[in-house]
């Protein structure tokens, strides 16, 4: 399957954050390929009311039960101007709630509740996990399916990020996309932010890297994803980059989903 350049948008953080780690949240889509209709229907929106009044989707996450989404804990701590509302499901095209006459409708389902990691760290952008519980259950269907959390410990080879987000051309784009992306080792990555006096742990995993592929600014918290015979797994959760993504030789930061399976374990109430 080829996959064109594409990168995702980091935003999410407060002003002085920012300033201080010279980075940007996770959170858009640069030059990605569009995908198909249904394809990554675990994918999730995450909607943001600001201090305007307004609403904007500010993050993603992806649906891995019918209750539960797993997101980036930045996408869901409360910030001065705005906090989380509800989330989207079954979206494609971000202008249409309904795709084609065989599809069904997307949904807006609100909120419940959140857990955040309980040693989420700004700073050291450790334990960037977080757990957004529905208001109700979702009911599957060919545009929203959960995705099964990965129990491989070691992450090689290459990987596929999706969602919306900014494009090259700093618009944002109508539908989802998608980039593959290569896994890029800690020995390789770590020493890359070590200027940045951010230290990277084994709950983090690196990928991309490569000219104009990366995840960037508008899709915080969404899925990385590796398919293994034939079914995706979720590997890990877009936390952060350099502020100018997609650059060569800097990849970008994601959550390493399996050192938290235990944590999301304990905490999903059936």
């Amino acid at each position: 399957m080829a996959y064109g350049k594409m990168s995702l948008y980091r935003s999410g953080l407060s002003l002085l954050i920012l300033l201080m780690l010279s980075f940007e949240s996770a959170q858009a889509i640069v030059g990605g390929e569009v995908t198909d209709i249904d394809e990554f229907p675990w994918t999730a929106l995450i909607e943001h009311e600001v201090s305007d009044g307004t609403f904007r989707y500010g993050c993603a996450g992806s649906l891995i039960t019918e209750r539960y989404v797993l997101t980036a804990a930045t996408c869901v701590i409360p910030m001065s101007n705005q906090k989380i509302t509800r989330v989207r499901l079954g979206a494609w095209n971000l202008n249409r709630t309904r795709e084609y006459e065989c599809f069904p409708a997307s949904i807006d389902v609100d909120i419940e509740s959140t857990i955040v990691h309980a040693n989420y760290n700004r700073r050291s952008r450790l334990h960037d996990i977080a757990l957004v519980r529905l208001a109700r259950d979702v009911r599957f269907s060919a545009m929203i399916r959960p995705i099964e959390m990965s129990e491989t410990k070691s992450v090689e080879g290459t990987a596929v990020a999706a969602g919306w987000g900014r494009t090259e051309h700093n618009t944002v784009a109508e539908k989802k996309l998608k980039v593959q992306l290569d896994i890029v080792s800690m020995e390789q990555c770590a020493p890359i932010y070590n200027d940045s006096r951010l230290e990277l742990k084994q709950s983090h995993l690196c990928a991309g890297g490569q000219d104009g592929k990366d995840t960037c600014m508008g899709d915080m918290g969404g899925p990385l994803m590796q398919e293994r015979f034939g079914k995706w797994y979720l590997v890990g959760i877009v936390s952060f980059g350099r502020a100018e993504c997609g650059q060569d030789g800097f990849p970008g930061v994601y959550t390493n989903v399996v050192e938290y399976l235990d944590w999301v374990k304990e905490r999903i109430i059936t």
